[in-house]
């Protein structure tokens, strides 16, 4: 073949490789190297052989096809310069750097077939194409049953000055070739041009005046029309349809979401106008993401296409953070963007602090016991102020959240020791000025009792009148009623 490139391999759907004559195929953006004493060949796919007019053979394209390998792990070819020439030079007198050192992801054992492909000796190359394939497959298989010997692919050749001396003055008789058939070519270019212009029946004329003559048409409107309906319409104004693209959207399926041309466009009568259409809406399949952290469930509704609404609960069973419940259910159909709804445990329902100051102990444990709490600590405390067994103060304050179960500290009051002594002290009164006789009680208020400690009846000439009142040692207050 002797000119082995990419542009000159093509593959079929089945996936195999046929390989093209050199006419079929000159892409632009690649140099030809073209000798007399030389076979024809791309300077980037050259063998060494081929620049210096040497013998070719099937090894000649076993190299040019090592070369198309390397450009295949590497993403580049193995030599570039801005002439053909150089390229050239570079295939003679330059080592290939193993295609390891630009894609660390080669294995050594590629890197050995690749170098032993593209061996600037021919006898140190593969031998036949058989041979090639054969390290290919083993590798494929196992890369360690390669036994390559280190000499191999390591040996630097020398290449004598006569052959690159000889490589530039076939450069220079291919410069003076190439202008004599460039001039040739445009001579025989005109004269083609020439003829056939002078075959054009009037039959052709005719043919292509009636083309330019092809009458002008407004694109009409078919976006939110049916298929069927945008079909029909683009047909009545003779214009073809073709659907260029399908997509989900809130509109039926079968819809058109968009044209082109669009609307009021301006076109020759048999134009394409290409549409999208709607696929209709996307349904997602609701999954479970029950006893899930809600930071995975919330990442997997996402993925799917739906969003979350976290909705914080009290949850006796479920962890804080983890979701109890959802809305709707795992298994149900919902719209693509459909929020559901995620029930995610704030952990234990906290227990409210009751206010138990100034209750009995007994009524303050009840009432403890009522919201989930227990008594703790008992602290008690002597003071006159109230009676017995009283609440005075709470360790948690009212209405504050407690963990159910937990400890309520309590001070209590107690009499004090000397308390239980009484004492008497007279009360002076002063009656009013009313005639008749009045009733007179006193009363004792102490440790939040009251007490009656005089009655009877008296009248202004008696006043003012002395009452002895006995009363427990502490504070105490006397209270008089005259008459009610």
């Amino acid at each position: 073949h002797s000119d082995i490139t990419p542009q000159h391999s093509l593959c079929t759907d089945d996936h195999v490789l046929r390989g093209t004559p050199f006419e079929m195929a000159c892409p632009a953006h690649r140099s030809y190297t073209t000798y007399t004493v030389a076979v024809v060949g791309t300077a980037y796919y050259l063998s060494p052989e081929q620049p210096r007019g040497g013998i070719v053979d099937e090894r000649t394209d076993i190299c040019s096809l090592g070369i198309v390998l390397y450009e295949m792990l590497t993403g580049k070819v193995p030599f570039e310069g801005d002439s053909t020439i150089s390229v050239a030079l570079k295939h003679i007198q330059e080592d290939i750097i193993p295609p390891s050192k630009l894609n660390d992801k080669v294995p050594k054992e590629l890197d050995q077939i690749v170098l032993k492909a593209t061996q600037k000796d021919v006898n140190l190359r593969y031998q036949t194409a058989a041979d090639f394939l054969k390290d290919l497959d083993v590798f494929l298989r196992n890369p360690k049953e390669l036994n390559f010997k280190e000499e191999e692919n390591t040996k630097t050749r020398v290449i004598p000055s006569k052959d690159v001396e000889e490589l530039k003055r076939a450069a220079q008789r291919k410069e003076k070739e190439k202008k004599r058939r460039n001039v040739i070519k445009r001579i025989a270019t005109v004269l083609l041009i020439l003829l056939l212009l002078a075959s054009l029946s009037y039959g052709t004329i005719y043919v292509l005046n009636n083309f330019f003559k092809v009458s002008d048409v407004v694109v009409p409107n078919v976006v939110g029309l049916s298929l069927n309906q945008a079909s029909k319409i683009l047909s009545d104004h003779n214009l073809k349809m073709e659907i260029s693209e399908e997509r989900y959207s809130d509109k039926p399926e079968n819809t058109i979401l968009s044209q082109d041309p669009p609307q009021g466009s301006v076109v020759k009568t048999g134009t394409t106008v290409y549409v999208v259409i709607s696929k209709g809406t996307q349904v997602v399949v609701v999954p479970n993401v029950i006893n899930k952290d809600y930071l995975e469930a919330k990442n997997i509704l996402e993925n799917m296409g739906l969003k979350a609404n976290i909705i914080e609960q009290y949850n006796d069973q479920f962890p804080r953070g983890y979701v109890f419940d959802q809305n709707p259910r795992q298994g149900v159909q919902v719209e693509y963007n459909t929020v559901i709804d995620l029930y995610v445990s704030k952990g234990q329902q906290p227990a409210i602090m009751p206010n138990v100051v100034n209750m009995t102990l007994e009524e303050a444990t009840t009432a403890l016991e009522n919201a989930g709490l227990k008594l703790g600590k008992v602290i008690y405390k002597e003071t006159t102020d109230v009676p017995e067994n009283v609440v005075l103060e709470q360790s948690v304050p009212p209405n504050s959240e407690v963990q159910k179960g937990s400890p309520i500290d309590l001070i209590v009051s107690k009499m004090p020791q000397d308390s239980l002594q009484q004492r008497t002290k007279n009360v002076i009164i002063e009656l009013p000025n009313k005639p008749g006789t009045m009733k007179v009680d006193v009363y004792v208020i102490q440790n939040e009792q009251k007490n009656l400690v005089y009655s009877d009846e008296h009248t202004y000439q008696e006043s003012p009148l002395t009452v002895p009142v006995t009363a427990y040692k502490g504070k105490a207050t006397i209270e008089v009623d005259i008459d009610g």
